[in-house]
């Protein structure tokens, strides 16, 4: 909450990024250190601080651009495409909602998720090796009545 970080769905773990404020021109240099954020549309979560160094806290969302610079002492060229991805196509806080999401996918699995509010159920389907691919099988998943699916970094 404190620190320079943010989450994101895909980028791996420890990947550093620029991120300007296309509505003031602050900028900030963060580590990716979570996942999410869990809402369509969304692409990043900023911590508090990096929030307020943007002026974005009292808005609570705001435009932005990143730009992903690379891991620590990993070279830039860093593929961004590759590692291990899965859809999720939804989250319960309710179980027995997330099982009857889980039955209605061929392959769907549910991954607990403990919270300060509780616990999460979250519904994921697939294993992926490539960015591209997700995406491909997410839209696919969209296509079938599944809005609101998203690829993520496991």
């Amino acid at each position: 909450m404190h620190a320079k970080t943010a989450a994101h769905k895909t980028l791996p773990l420890g990947t550093h990024l620029h991120v300007l404020n296309m509505k003031n021109g602050k900028s900030i240099q963060v580590m990716i250190n979570d996942r999410g954020p869990f809402v369509k549309g969304r692409i990043l979560d900023l911590s508090y601080y990096a929030a307020k160094e943007l002026d974005i806290v009292n808005e609570g969302t705001a435009l932005v651009k990143i730009k992903a610079l690379g891991q620590k002492n990993i070279s830039n060229r860093y593929n961004f495409q590759t590692g291990n991805f899965t859809i999720q196509i939804g989250a319960f806080r309710d179980k027995n909602n997330a099982v009857n999401r889980a039955d209605k996918l061929k392959g769907g699995y549910i991954v607990t998720y403990n919270t300060p509010a509780g616990k999460l159920y979250r519904v994921r389907i697939g294993h992926f090796t490539n960015l591209i691919k997700a995406k491909k099988a997410c839209k696919q998943m969209e296509a079938h009545g599944f809005t609101g699916a998203f690829v993520i970094s496991e």
